[in-house]
C-alpha cells in the first residue's frame, strides 16, 4: 500500500525535481527500490514494477510529456527498441538530440550499452545513420560480408562514480543513484548535522546545525 501511495506522490511531483528527490530518498529509506528510467520498461509516469517503483520518462529533463508519450506508444505498437539506432530511427522528428542525451545520462539506454560515455561519444554517428538510409544500408552490407566500415570509433572512456553522478544530476536535477558525500555518511551523521530536507520540516525556533 505504501508503494502505491509513494507511486502517486512521485507521479504528482513530476517536473518538481526538488520534491522528486525528497520522495526518492524517502523510498530508499523505507527499502523500496526506485528503478531508473528505461526506454523499454518505463512509461510516461512512475509505475509499480513488481516490488519496486519504475521511474517515469516524463521525469527526465529535456524530454517532455509529448516525447515521452510517443516513445511509449511506439514501443507498444511496434515492439521494444532493439538498440540505440533503432530508437533514433523510430523516434526521429519527435525526440531531439538534447532529449536523447538526457535519456542516456539518466541510464535509459543502459539496456543497450551500460557505459554512458560510450553512448554519448557515439551519438553523433548514430544520429547521422538514423537520418540516412544510405548509411544504414552500407552498414548492413558491411555487417553481412564482415567488412570493416570506415567510421569514427567512439572513445571507450570508462566513467567513474563522480562522472556518473554528474550525468544523473544533469538528467534528473538531483543525484539519483547515490550522492557525492555518500562515502562520508558515517562521519557526517556523527557530527549530528541536519540535511536541507530536515530543516525544511522544522518548526520556527528549532536549533539545527547545517553541513
Amino acid at each position: 500500500e505504501f508503494r502505491r501511495v509513494l507511486f502517486r506522490s512521485l507521479t504528482s511531483e513530476l517536473g518538481d525535481f526538488k520534491q522528486l528527490a525528497k520522495f526518492v530518498n524517502e523510498a530508499r529509506r523505507m527499502w523500496i527500490a526506485i528503478l531508473g528510467p528505461d526506454v523499454n520498461s518505463s512509461f510516461v509516469w512512475f509505475t509499480i514494477d513488481g516490488d519496486n517503483v519504475r521511474f517515469g520518462l516524463d521525469g527526465v529533463k529535456n524530454l517532455g510529456t509529448g516525447a515521452s508519450e510517443f516513445i511509449v506508444k511506439e514501443r507498444q505498437e511496434r515492439g521494444p527498441y532493439e538498440n540505440t539506432l533503432d530508437f533514433l530511427v523510430r523516434t526521429k522528428g519527435t525526440v531531439n538530440r538534447k532529449a536523447v542525451e538526457s535519456l542516456i545520462k539518466a541510464g535509459a539506454f543502459d539496456c543497450f550499452e551500460p557505459d554512458r560515455t560510450v553512448l554519448l561519444n557515439s551519438l553523433e554517428w548514430e544520429m547521422n545513420k538514423a537520418s540516412s538510409e544510405k548509411l544504414r544500408f552500407a552498414e548492413r552490407q558491411c555487417d553481412m560480408f564482415g567488412a570493416a566500415e570506415d567510421k569514427p570509433k567512439p572513445a571507450a572512456v570508462k566513467f567513474d562514480t563522480h562522472e556518473l553522478l554528474a550525468y544523473e544530476k544533469a538528467a534528473f536535477g538531483f543525484y539519483f543513484s547515490s550522492h557525492p558525500l555518500e562515502p562520508y555518511r558515517a562521519e557526517y551523521e556523527a557530527l549530528g548535522l541536519s540535511t536541507i530536507v530536515q530543516i525544511e520540516t522544522m518548526r520556527d525556533g528549532h536549533k539545527a546545525s547545517l553541513g
